[in-house]
């Protein structure tokens, strides 16, 4: 399951890039800087989700460090 919501969260992270790149290429052709909000926003929304990926990574690895265990 966790395999799952990783995926969704990598497919999620991909399109927020690609949002940020569309951003970048906005400031510049426009030269105005108040759309930088919107790219800072799209910023945080990636670090989020990598945080997200990491913790359920991390919960992959302590579930199946149990396993071994047992």
């Amino acid at each position: 399951m966790a395999d799952d919501d990783i995926e969704d969260l990598k497919k999620a992270r991909s399109a927020l890039v690609h949002a940020r790149q569309q951003q970048a290429k906005t400031i510049l052709s426009t030269n105005d800087a108040s759309t930088a909000k919107a790219f800072a926003d799209i910023q945080e929304g990636i670090e989020a989700i990598d945080r997200a990926i990491e913790e359920l990574q991390d919960e992959d690895d302590e579930d199946e460090d149990e396993d071994e265990d047992e």
